[in-house]
């Protein structure tokens, strides 16, 4: 078992603490698949490794040579955990926490952002319990979900979710529309059609320290 840091957002902070956010997807260890020249199988999915469990993508070249990558996921594996980084500071001495404080009360705070966060600040340990490779545009509804995005289901409307991209709540199709506006907020407006190659990391809380 080994501990890994990963980054989290406030709303997402507060997602994973309401018991609504149980994945993440990342970029992190798969950019590198759409420099590889000649390639011809980027659709392909990448597979796990029948022997050992990594996860493997097989690559095409021009000359039909067919080499085998292996893809290690930098968040870790099932039973691994992720100690949480979050925007903090320092209150009276103590770690306080953005997501713990409304709008109003953070205003009386400098905060610092979770890139910052020492090890000792931590209070939320995530245990691995999956993890895949996968194209972002793959996501379904109910992983959309999963991400911890805010939404309602209205009678006469339907659904309506956070537009995390532009702000306030919109009548979106689905969860999946959800989910696109909280990618563009992070990664910025153009990058869901990019499709990159995501890890889905997914998890459920270890511990949360009072």
């Amino acid at each position: 078992m080994k501990e890994r840091p990963i980054l989290m957002s406030t709303p997402m902070v507060r997602a994973i603490l309401e018991g609504r956010k149980s994945q993440t997807r990342r970029t992190k260890g798969l950019d590198f698949l759409r420099h590889i020249p000649f390639t011809n199988g980027l659709d392909e999915k990448p597979y796990k490794h029948a022997k050992d469990g990594t996860w493997c993508y097989q690559l095409q070249t021009e000359v039909d040579d067919s080499r085998e990558y292996k893809l290690r996921c930098p968040y870790g594996q099932p039973g691994d955990i992720l100690w949480v980084r979050e925007t903090w500071t320092l209150i009276d001495g103590k770690f306080g926490y953005r997501a713990l404080v409304t709008d109003e009360e953070a205003r009386r705070y400098k905060w610092k952002p979770s890139i910052f966060m020492p090890k000792e600040a931590c209070r939320i340990m995530l245990e691995v319990t999956d993890v895949r490779a996968e194209r972002l545009n793959d996501i379904t509804d109910d992983d959309a979900k999963a991400e911890g995005i805010d939404y309602v289901i209205d009678k006469i409307t339907g659904y309506c979710g956070r537009n995390y991209l532009h702000g306030g709540y919109n009548l979106m199709i689905t969860p999946y529309h959800g989910y696109r506006s909280l990618w563009e907020s992070i990664n910025g407006e153009g990058s869901w059609k990019m499709n990159p190659w995501v890890w889905v990391i997914e998890f459920k809380i270890m511990e949360v320290k009072k």
